[in-house]
């Protein structure tokens, strides 16, 4: 068989035959679920993310260097505690995980990573080859430096993130040789992937193309303070702009739940204030993102007849909704609006590819009321306006560290 290569970038930058890659060589498998080194390696990884002056302002690094805290991982650990309750059977890691990282949410390959490392699993990631922001050298090399303290050097053998072209022969030898797959990116993605011959028995976790959407009640955003207001609205700017609105759990589409008259003042009060913090926070390309989002309505209006603009500056727009069917804008600060009277008007836009519902304004029955609406028909998660982008264990329907783990059944006589 013709040797195949790949760049190899953790534990250490080199050029490697696949075939020698730690994580895939070795029987033994010493870290346990939730094992106390694990959580140890996951705050120390945090600890230097926010001690880097030159990257711990970044708010994806900010966030991700949160969720990798201590404290964090042992409320987690806590809340899968009924992993071990059962008396007959013990809670193993699965073995080793490929992970197929996507190229639009940068940090995304390190919750991926420490997900499956609390599951006691070893490791090969696969990121892009494409020209990545600095910050993603920087969480690198960080890998790399804990890897070579004595305390942490079992990781060498647990994580190993690569990079190479697009390759059938590559993945389907990795796809072979794992017990489990985590397929970021999309449809196009899972396709590929799907197609590829597997291990029998490898246990694929598929993250689709999903869209997700913001609900507003007026009279309560309109009655609050103006502080809360502005609050609301820069907590909208960080789930919509941080991933230039390219995240699966952005919100692509806004529902405003009230009159006619409330629902024009709400968005005309919301998307001026969403508006003022990208004029001061947003760094983007002017000229390119303008022209894709005018090129965008453009389009619209010749296809399907833009029913009214409801806000349009160079960083926000804001397109009342046409039809029902929820789907991806362009990204970059585009968004439809669409005006209800009440919430289970929501469940005519539903379908199995919602993900996140973000929210201002509802009440505890409100949340309840949501329930029933979403069973078989979509939403995966249901959290305030300013936690969309928050990632969690539970993702995508899945429990993730229970389906990265095998129960052992032990019997006594």
């Amino acid at each position: 068989m013709e040797e195949l290569r790949v760049k190899l970038i953790t534990p250490e930058k080199k050029e490697t035959e696949i075939s020698l890659l730690p994580a895939l060589n070795g029987k033994e498998f010493p870290l346990e679920v939730f094992d106390k080194q694990t959580i140890t390696f996951s705050d120390a990884l945090s600890k230097n993310i926010l001690q880097n002056k030159d990257f711990n302002r970044i708010p994806a690094l900010t966030a991700l260097a949160f969720w990798l805290r201590k404290s964090n991982i042992e409320k987690i650990t806590k809340e899968n505690q009924g992993l071990f309750s059962a008396h007959n059977t013990k809670t193993l890691p699965l073995g080793k995980v490929l992970h197929i990282c996507p190229s639009n949410v940068d940090t995304i390959f390190v919750y991926s990573l420490m997900i499956s490392l609390l599951a006691g699993n070893k490791n090969i990631l696969r990121v892009s080859s494409k020209t990545q922001p600095a910050f993603l050298d920087f969480l690198f090399e960080t890998i790399n430096s804990l890897c070579k303290q004595d305390a942490f050097s079992i990781f060498s053998n647990y994580i190993n993130i690569v990079s190479y072209p697009h390759s059938t022969e590559i993945s389907t030898y990795l796809s072979k040789s794992v017990d489990g797959r985590i397929i970021w990116g999309g449809d196009n993605t899972a396709s590929l992937f799907k197609s590829i011959t597997t291990n029998p028995r490898c246990r694929d976790i598929i993250f689709a193309d999903r869209i997700s959407f913001s609900v507003i009640k007026c009279l309560d955003y309109l009655s609050t303070t103006s502080e809360t207001q502005k609050e609301t609205a820069r907590k909208f700017y960080n789930d919509s702009y941080t991933f230039d609105q390219k995240g699966c759990s952005s919100p692509q589409q806004v529902f405003f739940i009230g009159t006619k008259d409330e629902y024009e003042e709400t968005v005309s009060v919301f998307f001026n204030l969403v508006d003022e913090i990208a004029k001061i926070q947003y760094d983007y390309d002017e000229a390119s993102l303008g022209t894709m989002k005018f090129n965008e309505l453009v389009n619209e209006t010749i296809e399907k007849g833009t029913k009214s603009i409801l806000h349009q500056t160079a960083y926000t727009y804001t397109i009342e909704a046409t039809e029902n069917n929820l789907k991806h804008t362009c990204g970059g600060g585009y968004f439809y609006s669409v005006n209800i009277r009440s919430l289970n008007e929501i469940a005519e836009f539903l379908n199995t590819k919602i993900q996140t519902l973000s929210y201002f304004g509802l009440n505890e029955n409100d949340l309840r009321s949501l329930v029933p609406i979403a069973k078989g028909r979509g939403i995966d998660r249901i959290v305030p306006i300013g936690k969309a982008l928050d990632f969690d264990y539970v993702w995508d329907g899945y429990n993730l560290i229970n389906t990265l783990t095998k129960a052992l059944q032990i019997q006594s006589e």
